[in-house]
C-alpha cells in the first residue's frame, strides 16, 4: 500500500514537472545571432539608381510551437543616414499571417516611422524596403 503511494506521488511530480517545461518551452524564445553586410540596390520610380550598402547585425528570436519571429539589432542601410545612427535599434517583425514590418526605436522612444513596407525572407537575404517618398531599398528586382 505504502509503494503504491510512492508510485503516485512520484508519477504526480513528474507531471509537474512535464507541465513547467512545456510551458518554459512555449514561451522562451530560443535566439540566433546574425551579422550580415550586404549589397542592395536603391530603385527610384521603379529605375536603379546606384548600390548601398545594408548592415544587418543583432538576433532573431523564434519561440518554439510558435510562427512568429523577432529580430532586433542594427539594420543599416548606408543611403539612408537615420538608419545608421547608432542610438538606434531596428525591430522587425514576422508574424503568423507572414506579415513583415520594420520599426526603429531609441531608448525611451520611436523613430519617426519613414517606412511603408517591407519584405524580407527569414535569412535576412533577400529584402525590399519602400520608403515614404517613393524610394525602395531592394537585394533584387523581382521582389519590386
Amino acid at each position: 500500500m505504502e509503494n503504491m503511494n510512492v508510485k503516485k506521488w512520484l508519477m504526480a511530480e513528474v507531471a509537474v514537472a512535464l507541465v513547467i517545461l512545456g510551458v518554459f518551452l512555449w514561451n522562451h524564445p530560443f535566439k540566433t545571432e546574425i551579422s550580415k553586410e550586404i549589397t542592395a540596390t536603391v530603385y527610384v520610380d521603379g529605375v536603379a539608381r546606384e548600390e548601398t550598402l545594408v548592415f544587418i547585425d543583432g538576433e532573431i528570436s523564434k519561440r518554439l510551437f510558435h510562427g512568429d519571429r523577432h529580430f532586433s539589432g542594427t539594420f543599416a542601410i548606408d543611403y539612408y543616414p537615420t538608419t545608421c545612427d547608432t542610438r538606434h535599434t531596428a525591430h522587425i517583425q514576422w508574424d503568423e499571417d507572414g506579415y513583415q514590418i520594420i520599426d526603429y526605436h531609441y531608448p525611451g522612444g520611436f523613430v519617426e516611422d519613414y517606412t511603408t513596407t517591407l519584405t524580407i525572407d527569414e535569412s535576412m537575404e533577400q529584402f525590399a524596403v519602400s520608403f515614404f517618398e517613393g524610394t525602395v531599398i531592394a537585394t533584387s528586382e523581382d521582389l519590386l
